[in-house]
């Protein structure tokens, strides 16, 4: 009986610890106790057949008398005592929850942020104390916050860089000089591209596979859009105005270059030098 209470607590773990463990997570995440909820009514019936069941000619010392009920007693109330003072304690350290200020915040900034620009917000994981990257794609703003009604959009590109940091509140943000796109070829344009013309905007370096924010700073003639995509990475496709302008692009992938395609008739953009990074608070 013993033996099946071993086997039966080491045979609840093995399937855990393949589903659960890998290269890319922490061993930690097989040990969480409420996989094992079940290991729990097994052992306890185990654990009552085994006391119950009659002792053994050879285990006299084991019969019913006051030394064995002042030890049984003693470990049943060491037992419950252990697991008071655990649920005490892990109700308080819940208590301290930075979920709740962190949301409160951002539904306000949001709230506050729609209503004074119609500008998108580019896409970011929420701070990791809120929600962790292990439980990705959910862990993203455009996921926590999409039935709030009350907010800014969420697009793949923005005049108006903005994130939020880890209080919630809404700050103005930069790109981070990660690499840089080199001056361009053509005087007093930089890259020229338009429909029958795509060019591609060279970097100073390689850019390995992440989630990349490109300031791309343009000047266009008539309104319309553009498609981005970095050499090894999905193409984005990009509103633009008349005039000088800037836009920050969410640009997915790995490569040297980023290739730029005008898609609107007519269109003619010049695009200057600028950072690809990632996005941080001013």
């Amino acid at each position: 009986m013993w033996l099946a209470a071993v086997g039966y607590a080491a045979a609840c773990q093995v399937p855990i610890y393949l589903m659960r463990s890998s290269a890319f997570t922490a061993l930690e995440l097989a040990q969480t106790l409420r996989y094992l909820a079940d290991l729990v009514v097994v052992l306890a019936l185990l654990a009552g057949v085994g006391l119950c069941a009659p002792n053994r000619d050879s285990s006299r010392w084991l019969n019913a008398s006051a030394p064995r009920t002042a030890v049984t007693v003693g470990l049943a109330t060491l037992f419950v005592a252990s697991s008071l003072y655990s649920t005490a304690t892990f109700l308080a350290s819940w208590r301290d929850n930075p979920a709740e200020p962190y949301l409160r915040h951002a539904r306000h900034a949001l709230a506050a942020a729609r209503a004074a620009s119609d500008a998108p917000l580019l896409d970011q994981e929420v701070d990791p104390l809120v929600l962790q990257r292990v439980v990705g794609p959910e862990n993203r703003a455009s996921h926590l916050f999409a039935l709030l009604p009350d907010r800014p959009e969420f697009a793949s590109a923005t005049p108006l860089l903005r994130m939020l940091d880890s209080s919630g509140r809404l700050a103005d943000a930069q790109v981070t000089w990660v690499r840089t796109i080199v001056p361009g070829p053509v005087p007093r344009c930089g890259y020229f591209a338009q429909p029958d013309i795509p060019t591609r905007l060279v970097l100073d370096g390689p850019l390995l596979p992440a989630d990349w924010t490109a300031e791309i700073n343009y000047l266009a003639n008539v309104d319309g859009s553009m498609t981005l995509a970095l050499s090894e990475g999905p193409a984005t496709k990009v509103p633009v105005h008349p005039g000088l302008n800037r836009v920050y692009v969410r640009l997915p992938g790995a490569g040297n270059d980023i290739s730029v395609r005008a898609d609107t008739a007519a269109l003619s953009v010049c695009i200057a030098s600028g950072p690809v990074g990632y996005v941080a608070p001013r």
